[in-house]
């Protein structure tokens, strides 16, 4: 969202156009608005972001002299539905002087640097500086306030033109990725083994996102496969999407041969025989969607196959094999 606050030096912000004023009248923003007089306070919107990055123009516009540090108009509720990497970047736009205190859910985060000089008579280097938490899925609030009007009468401040003060508050989100995941058999589906998931680390909740595999290539050969075989050779994952549920479980992944090819080969007297592949997962948050950026890989890529033998099958997951006996 973008305020407009006229009378600014085209200082910053490439792609924004503002009139440069005559010589003599250089301003930090406007001169002074105050919503209740000198000193008073202003009311403060709320820019709420749902799962993808922003970029705001604003300002602080109670400029009342003595304050230790005076929050911008502003503020910014972050919806976020799974937990999240964010980096908050706060960026002088005018005249040198101002710096500012970033704070997320009332903690403060940090604060950007404060410059050698003040005011708008002076030249030097506007003050920014990024801040990067990991936050739990929820809502976060961030609160911007100037801490440069600090030691500052009301008098300075008008003479030096440094209220109402412009700045941007930008932002960018990425999801927590798993590190991995932990997999066993549950069970079985006559020939097929049944194997379950979690997304590892425990501690970090991914419930709710999507998981799905992804065929990075390289399987086979598939032994059990002759040439006029009624059946295709099994070398390659079939495709499978899963959501996450509690406790970062997603799962059942069916891994085997069906029971039809399990009676046709025996029938063609192929066992012992079987098959390896290999089974990328990727996973997409909320935040992915948002931006559409898709499926990402996280660290799992899983060794699959299955063998049939005079009276066992086999499941192969992750490199872990399982068997029993079918019929």
């Amino acid at each position: 969202m973008f305020r407009p606050i006229f009378q600014r030096t085209p200082k910053l912000f490439a792609g924004m156009m503002f009139a440069a004023l005559p010589a003599g009248a250089l301003a930090d923003q406007a001169a002074p608005q105050h919503g209740n007089g000198p000193g008073g306070a202003q009311k403060h919107s709320v820019i709420v972001v749902h799962d993808n990055d922003w970029s705001s123009d604003t300002q602080v516009s109670d400029c009342a002299s003595g304050a230790a540090s005076l929050q911008a108009d502003d503020s910014w509720s972050l919806v976020l539905t799974n937990p999240t990497i964010m980096s908050v970047t706060a960026t002088d736009g005018f005249c040198v002087g101002d710096y500012y205190a970033v704070h997320r859910n009332g903690a403060h985060m940090g604060n950007t640097p404060k410059p050698g000089a003040w005011g708008c008579d002076y030249s030097g280097t506007l003050s920014a500086g990024t801040f990067t938490k990991t936050v739990k899925a929820g809502t976060t609030t961030i609160k911007v306030f100037d801490l440069g009007f600090r030691g500052h009468s009301a008098a300075q401040i008008t003479r030096q033109r440094m209220c109402p003060a412009g700045f941007n508050l930008s932002g960018t989100v990425t999801p927590v990725r798993p590190t991995g995941e932990k997999t066993s058999l549950q069970g079985w589906a006559a020939t097929l083994g049944m194997w379950q998931q979690t997304l590892t680390p425990t501690g970090t909740n991914f419930s709710g996102e999507s998981v799905q595999e992804k065929d990075p290539g390289g399987g086979g050969p598939d032994t059990c496969w002759f040439p006029g075989s009624a059946i295709a050779p099994f070398t390659a994952i079939t495709g499978g999407t899963w959501t996450v549920a509690s406790g970062n479980k997603w799962g059942i992944d069916f891994v085997g041969f069906g029971t039809t090819a399990v009676t046709y080969y025996r029938s063609k007297h192929r066992d012992p025989c079987g098959t390896t592949f290999h089974q990328q997962m990727t996973i997409r948050a909320a935040i992915d969607v948002a931006k559409g950026t898709g499926y990402v890989n996280y660290p799992a890529l899983n060794l699959l196959g299955a063998r049939i033998e005079q009276r066992k099958v086999s499941s192969i997951r992750a490199g872990i094999t399982k068997s029993i006996v079918w019929p």
